[in-house]
């Protein structure tokens, strides 16, 4: 969805003003994704961990879908095909990063009965491009106890992001 046009209005002062605007809601970005085999302290590089400390990891979803009631952009989040959208907060770090936050809190014990591979608590920051993101996964619903986080990364997998360039300059999605 995509909506431009113009905003008009009139400040304190009883001055009018015209705005152009641009909106638009992003499709959801699918997300292949790994998970380290074990805990690891805070602070650990996911780059410094050797290729056999990873293993494959439920596939992620984020971003906006319209909601056909309304018409509007609802947030998406899936994990391993299951919304998690109630759960998540989605905040800007500061150096202007997605930074986004799952915690499925008092419904953990629910919701971990019916799916045991979903992930209870974590928080992963985004590239600035947001073809990839790194993170931490601090409880699982099979390990919801220890010391330190499981590393959990992931790289889009969507066909919109092939050949486009990054800010740092690298061509993203081949």
């Amino acid at each position: 969805m995509v909506c431009h046009g113009h905003l008009s209005g009139r400040l304190d002062d009883g001055a009018g003003f015209t705005r152009p605007v641009f909106a638009s809601a992003v499709p959801p970005t699918s997300y292949a994704t790994e998970i380290s085999r074990r805990r690891y302290p805070a602070g650990t590089d996911p780059a410094s961990l050797p290729r056999d400390a990873w293993s494959s990891a439920p596939a992620f979803r984020l971003g906006y879908q319209l909601d056909p009631q309304t018409g509007f952009p609802v947030t998406v989040v899936d994990l391993d095909g299951q919304s998690v959208s109630s759960f998540v907060a989605l905040d800007v770090d500061d150096k202007d990063l997605l930074v986004l936050t799952l915690n499925l809190g008092a419904a953990t014990s629910v919701i971990c009965t019916s799916w045991p591979a979903l992930y209870a608590s974590l928080r992963i920051t985004f590239s600035a491009f947001g073809d990839s993101f790194t993170g931490g996964v601090s409880s699982t619903c099979a390990s919801r106890e220890g010391t330190g986080s499981f590393l959990w990364r992931g790289e889009a997998a969507s066909e919109r992001l092939v050949g486009l360039t990054g800010p740092d300059g690298r061509v993203v999605g081949t």
